[in-house]
């Protein structure tokens, strides 16, 4: 349920002065059974369990534009936008305690085009993501994970793993810097758009788990209050760790995007449409672990970034027909930012942190697809991915020998179908 309203209140030199304001109300829930033998974890691993929750928000917002300067010297456009919003979360569950949540975010950028060319654009902003039902009352289960016991020697054991939700979360908030700019040239460069935006994002109370082996490896270190989620038996030898969500994790990105696009016109011999995108990872840290340059994912860790993903795509177009080129680059990585290996500087097979591979490979996979349009309400296609069957590269993981958050675990796949518009 929502209520809306927007207009103009004044002019000013560049236009009017726009405002949009509004309230709603949300109320989400949730509901779900389990057998009897995942309930009492009777299963060796994914035993699943009972869900109930129910969330109520109740928001207003305010957002406005202020077009201060437009068509003079020096200043095509000079705009300044701004956005509040004010949010009130009440949570319940008939098994979790209930509480209320407010969060306040807002938003104030800067657009300025001093020439058709080029346009530059800053923003500033804190931002906000609540836990959802399945975070806050979902279910807390029982599995399986291995983990390196630093206490007993570097021993690898296989240890019961408890995950799931946790109903005292917290909203992540983050504050959020961008700043960009995009060039649109005209002339022989017709049809031609680039855009670079840097960003950076610091991120507190991030919901995550840490891990069941960095909860291992902090304990042992000297964290006490982590040690608590950890159960050894009367020989020192870990038995459980409980890897539930918490509000634990400071992430801090920053980076540069880029993007760009270009279309063709080449008569009767169709279009092209090219677009490239690229990001460059300068920092990505989570609970104070650099993870920058890890598409590795060891068990009972959390994932990385790349150096940088590049991907570009290519589609021509003549009549009825458009054929569609698609690739993804991922550079060479490390397995883990956390380990040495014969490779790295400090290797020693005698220590717990030293592996005898710490790099994983680069990886490409290219897709191709065909569209064709039979009538006004008929469309046909057919997809290739991963046209030359590429091997995922090898980085082992609790799901299988790859790191599946960016490397496709599966061979060439064909796909036809069709669209109809009714």
């Amino acid at each position: 349920m929502a209520a809306n309203i927007n207009g103009s209140l004044f002019s000013l030199p560049g236009g009017d002065f726009a405002i949009a304001t509004g309230a709603e109300f949300r109320s989400n829930k949730a509901t779900g059974s389990a057998d009897a033998l995942s309930s009492q974890n009777a299963f060796w691993s994914f035993n699943g369990q009972a869900l109930e929750g129910r969330i109520n928000v109740v928001e207003g917002y305010v957002e406005a534009n202020a077009p201060l300067l437009a068509d003079v010297p020096l200043a095509r456009t000079l705009e300044l936008n701004g956005a509040l919003r004010q949010t009130h979360y009440s949570r319940s569950s008939p098994t979790a305690d209930s509480s209320t949540v407010d969060a306040t975010t807002w938003k104030v950028g800067l657009v300025y085009a001093p020439a058709d060319l080029i346009r530059f654009r800053v923003t500033r902003s804190r931002d906000i993501r609540a836990p959802n039902l399945t975070e806050l009352f979902g279910p807390v289960s029982l599995g399986r994970t291995t983990v390196v016991d630093p206490a007993n020697n570097g021993s690898q054991i296989q240890v019961n793993a408890y995950s799931g939700a946790n109903g005292a979360l917290n909203p992540e908030e983050a504050d959020t810097w961008t700043v960009g700019a995009v060039l649109t040239p005209g002339g022989a460069l017709q049809g031609l758009r680039f855009s670079v935006d840097y960003y950076d994002i610091n991120l507190q109370g991030a919901i995550s788990t840490l891990g069941s082996q960095v909860l291992v490896d902090r304990c042992f270190a000297g964290d006490d209050t982590l040690c608590q989620y950890i159960t050894r038996d009367a020989n020192n030898m870990i038995t459980s760790v409980s890897d539930v969500l918490q509000n634990v994790s400071q992430i801090r990105n920053r980076g540069l995007d880029f993007e760009l696009t270009y279309g063709l016109y080449m008569g009767d011999a169709g279009d092209l449409d090219l677009r490239v995108l690229a990001t460059k990872y300068l920092k990505y840290s989570i609970a104070g672990v650099d993870r920058l340059g890890q598409t590795g994912f060891r068990p009972g860790t959390t994932t990385g970034v790349p150096d940088y993903l590049i991907d570009t795509s290519l589609t021509w177009t003549r009549g009825k027909v458009s054929v569609n080129a698609h690739g993804r680059y991922i550079p060479k990585g490390t397995f883990d930012t956390t380990m040495v290996g014969p490779q790295d500087e400090g290797y020693d097979p005698s220590l717990p942190n030293s592996v005898n591979d710490n790099r994983v490979d680069s990886y490409f996979t290219f897709d191709l697809g065909v569209t064709v349009t039979a009538t006004d309400r008929l469309e046909l296609f057919g997809v290739v991915n991963n046209l030359f069957d590429t091997d995922p590269s090898a980085a082992a993981s609790a799901q299988g020998g790859t790191n599946q958050v960016y490397f496709n675990p599966y061979g060439r796949q064909f796909k036809v179908g069709a669209r109809i518009t009714m």
